[in-house]
């Protein structure tokens, strides 16, 4: 039965072997894919699966691995552990318990995923060259066996060889390429004898055979261009096709190459399954087995045919396949270029060594955006007859043009211009409209260019605008103006086509570097805001926290930044910090009115503004700084909770582009945590010393009933034996009543402390409530007198709260009766519940007296009262309690004109308790 299993796995281990191999155009994600997949069939690889290969030229690591459906990729990971170790050493790894086993590596883990205790690590080779690592792993001991190790080794040398085999196929797709562009940097005729014979030795093929393509003459070039020994010397002379049914001719009709692995193929498939008769065959006569017939065309033209012909049968693989076609492409280009070259004016060869120029000094290996694009506009500037050159930059986001580089006696005004939006009036934006080069010779006369012209350099004529086109898109054009009339030529035309490819790769090649240089400024900065905001733990660190984000800001927009908190109460933008102003400083505090900041507070959402002049939201209230053209305001928010505006501007015009709202969104998130965190560590404090606090007064009124509770037996006492010595002294009877009325009173004290402090540490779970509940039954354990008046106040859909009920009604019970006991003559006692940025408010009002401003800092403390016989624990309570759930009391008071407190407790959206 074992050894079934055992034939059985052999079996599965070729069949998976075979199709990991089987597609070369495959990368190797696909094999892991396909590896995951079909090894479960053969080995427990469902707890951990990892694949290391290794990268010579960097001696790192690319890790694929899974872990349970979790899937890790792991593009440079050092070249170290277990998998440095069976790699370096060609041999495998069978740990059957990590954690009791000496080993002399360490065993590392990517990040998010768990230590394994089994591993058979096996070697990826072929031939004796290291290729990588196999593993699988499980969290148990001594999960596999030996036979586990062998079948895995089996599987290793399948997928060490699939994986040699897509980087040879990924080879010869980069020697194809490279090939077609060896091809175009000639500077003298090349030799298509010299071709056919590289071709030749490249494929080891017999005979080589080369048919250019005349497209004046629309026929086939004879005698052909052959490289091998002929059979038959004389055949050379027979090898002018002139017959309709000529190989040659029929091939050069064809679009896609023919591979024949029996050299009659090829003539039945261009002439048809017919005997053969008449004459005998190019293939009978050299004894030919298999032929490759190529069609050869450069930008859809055709150029010529190609026969690769083997005395000895070919199998024709994908590689070889692929080898053949890429040597063709590279011979279509030099029958091209041998075809023009000696056609080629001065002027021409001299355009060819300046593209040669621009394409040497834009290939840089950290191209910088300025520098090529002013590389590409000098050179071309050079070549061209124009007084004044240029490139612009197309925002397709923002359909905006800047100014990336100029050439000619106005460079630094026309780059001291901010960006513009595109006209569809001008000839910038007929060219971008439509996609298509224009040529004019005289702007002022010529139609229809002189009905849509708009002048920006007052003596230019003719004028002459390449848009360069990444496949469908316009990402900038190429300008050049003159004061001449007609200075521009179609061969100028030609030229700076060729060029605007050359340009569209640059650009991209550069923007695309400067964009991950970008990135990683900002991944920098905000990982360096998370590192300072993390330290801070201190309410009081909260300006400290403004200054980070407001440094960090600074340091990448490089614009001015102003910082606003927002403030409940009052519902205005309160500044909070701003770096230098360019012109007006800005506004100290803002009405979230009809504005941008107005906006961004209402909404919560990010705003940019290209061009404040032309933004499609019209606002009343401008910014305070007239040279403000473009804006970017993010709102400082975390869940539910809005802290106020990160605002960044600028005197340009487009100025914020790319990532940048992301990641000034990001950078105000990381502050509004912070803030966030700051606020509710004080909450919790201050819960903490209040329950301190309570705690320690229950404990006192503990040892004051137990001592004072005494005293009254003690001058019950002292009377008994007054009495019995017959001693009647008015003034200490007056004096012992007087100690025992006072030692009553502060008992009773004592008690009603310590009754309502265990009833605030009661064990009744939360639950879900409407405001106006806790209201109702607040209201209703107080006794009102008829001579005060209830208005009830509840905003409609007014989120619940989560509390614990007779807490928070015992809070508002409070209110409600020191409300009460404030208009002792009536008035209006108001009860409002409201929603209040992260909060919901329910407030108590009344008319009554009022409470002193020097008093409002007082009145929570624990034993204040401004009420005679009070224990001044009421306020203190609700405090405490609101505290206690993630809340706030708050109080709004003027003498003689009643109070309003406010409960503030967190709203269902956003917070538990």
């Amino acid at each position: 039965m074992m050894q079934a299993q055992l034939q059985h796995r052999y079996r599965e281990v070729a069949r998976i072997g075979q199709e990991i191999n089987d597609d070369l155009s495959s990368d190797v994600a696909t094999l892991f894919e396909k590896l995951k997949s079909r090894i479960g069939s053969i080995l427990d690889a469902s707890h951990a699966l990892l694949l290391a290969v290794l990268q010579p030229e960097t001696k790192t690591l690319e890790v694929y691995y899974t872990q349970q459906g979790q899937d890790v990729f792991q593009a440079a990971w050092p070249f170290e552990g277990a998998s440095r170790y069976v790699i370096e050493n060609n041999t495998s790894l069978f740990i059957r318990q990590r954690s009791k086993e000496e080993l002399p590596f360490q065993i590392g883990n990517l990040e998010g995923t768990r230590t394994e205790e089994s591993f058979i690590y096996v070697p990826l080779s072929l031939r004796g060259e290291p290729i990588g690592a196999l593993s699988i792993q499980h969290p148990e001991p001594n999960a596999y066996t030996e036979e586990d190790s062998f079948i895995l080794e089996l599987l290793a040398n399948h997928l060490a060889q699939a994986i040699r085999n897509v980087r040879l196929f990924k080879n010869l797709t980069l020697l194809s390429e490279a090939g077609q562009l060896l091809t175009q940097q000639f500077e003298s005729p090349g030799s298509l004898q010299a071709i056919v014979e590289n071709i030749k030795e490249i494929t080891r093929a017999d005979i080589v055979v080369l048919y250019p393509y005349d497209q004046t003459t629309a026929s086939l070039i004879s005698p052909p261009c052959i490289a091998g020994n002929l059979s038959d010397p004389d055949a050379l002379s027979a090898m002018r096709p002139s017959r309709p049914d000529d190989i040659a001719l029929l091939m050069l009709q064809k679009r896609t190459a023919i591979f024949a692995r029996e050299s009659i193929q090829l003539y039945k498939l261009l002439r048809g399954d017919v005997r053969l008769v008449e004459r005998q065959r190019f293939y009978q006569r050299e004894g030919l087995s298999s032929t490759a017939a190529i069609p050869l065309f450069v930008e859809e033209k055709s150029v010529g045919v190609l026969f690769v012909n083997f005395r000895l049968p070919q199998r024709f693989d994908a590689t070889q396949k692929l080898l053949i076609e890429g040597l063709a492409h590279a011979a279509a280009i030099a029958v091209k270029n041998t075809r023009t070259f000696g056609q080629l004016s001065q002027k021409r060869i001299h355009e060819l060594i300046t593209l040669q120029k621009i394409d040497s000094a834009l290939n840089q290996p950290d191209p910088d955006l300025k520098s090529v694009l002013a590389t590409i506009v000098k050179l071309a500037h050079d070549e061209v007859a124009a007084d004044h050159s240029a490139i612009l930059l197309h925002n397709l986001e923002r359909q905006v043009l800047t100014f990336g580089a100029s050439a000619g006696p106005r460079t630094q005004l026309r780059m001291d211009q901010s960006a513009f939006p595109i006209s569809q009036e001008g000839i910038i934006g007929w060219a971008i409209k439509h996609k298509e080069i224009v040529r004019v010779d005289n702007v002022h006369r010529d139609s229809p260019w002189k009905d849509i012209y708009l002048e920006t350099i007052g003596e230019t004529i003719s004028e002459l605008d390449v848009p360069l086109l990444d496949e469908d898109k316009v990402i900038g054009l190429l300008n050049f103006e003159s004061a001449r009339e007609a200075a521009f030529r179609e061969e100028d035309v030609e030229f700076l086509r060729t060029l605007a490819g050359q340009a569209v790769l640059a650009i991209k090649k550069a923007q695309a570097y400067e964009r991950e240089k970008r990135s990683a400024e900002r991944f920098r900065l905000l990982y360096e805001a998370g590192e300072k905001l993390a330290q801070l733990t201190e309410q009081e660190d909260a300006l400290q926290a403004y200054q980070i984000t407001l440094d960090l800001a600074q340091e990448l927009g490089q614009t001015p930044v102003v910082l606003r908190r927002y403030d409940e109460t009052t519902q205005e933008l309160i500044l909070v910090l701003a770096t230098k102003h360019r012109h007006t400083p800005p506004s100290q505090i803002l009405k979230l009115d009809d504005s941008f900041n107005g906006w961004v507070a209402r909404h919560k959402e990010p705003l940019v503004a290209d061009d404040i002049l032309h933004y499609p939201l019209k606002f009343s209230h401008q910014p305070a700084d007239p040279t403000i053209r473009s804006l970017l305001i993010t709102p400082i928010k975390i869940l539910d909770r809005y802290y106020g505006n990160l605002e960044l501007t600028s005197h340009i015009v487009g100025h914020f582009r790319d990532k940048d709202k992301e990641f000034f969104a990001g950078l105000a998130q990381q502050l509004a945590g912070t803030l966030y965190r700051l606020e509710i560590t004080q909450q919790r404090q201050e819960a903490e010393i209040m329950s301190l606090v309570g705690q320690s007064t229950l404990e006192i009124t503990h040892r004051l009933q137990e001592d004072l509770g005494l005293i009254g037996y003690h001058i019950q006492q002292i009377n008994n034996e007054l009495e019995q010595q017959c001693v009647n002294n008015l003034p200490i009877s007056q004096k012992l009543d007087y100690i025992s009325n006072a030692v009553t009173n502060v008992l009773k004290l004592g008690e009603s402390l310590r009754s309502e402090l265990k009833a605030g540490w009661g064990d009744e779970s939360t639950i879900w409530l409407p405001p106006g509940v806790l209201l109702e039954d607040a209201l209703n354990a107080v006794t009102l007198a008829d001579a005060i008046q209830v208005q009830i106040e509840i905003e409609p859909d007014l989120p619940m709260v989560r509390v614990r009920q007779h807490l928070i009604v015992d809070a508002l019970r409070n209110l409600i009766t020191n409300a009460r006991d404030a208009m002792p003559d009536g008035g209006t006692l108001t009860l409002r519940a409201f929603a209040q940025g992260w909060s919901v408010a329910i407030e108590v009002s009344d008319t009554g007296m009022g409470i002193p401003r020097e008093k409002h800092a007082k009145i929570f403390d624990l034993f204040y009262s401004t009420k005679q016989r009070s224990s001044g624990f009421g306020l203190w309570s609700a405090l405490f309690n609101a505290k206690r759930h993630g809340g706030n009391l708050k109080v709004s008071s003027q003498e003689g004109k009643g109070a309003t407190f406010t409960l503030l407790l967190p709203r269902s959206e956003g917070y538990n308790v």
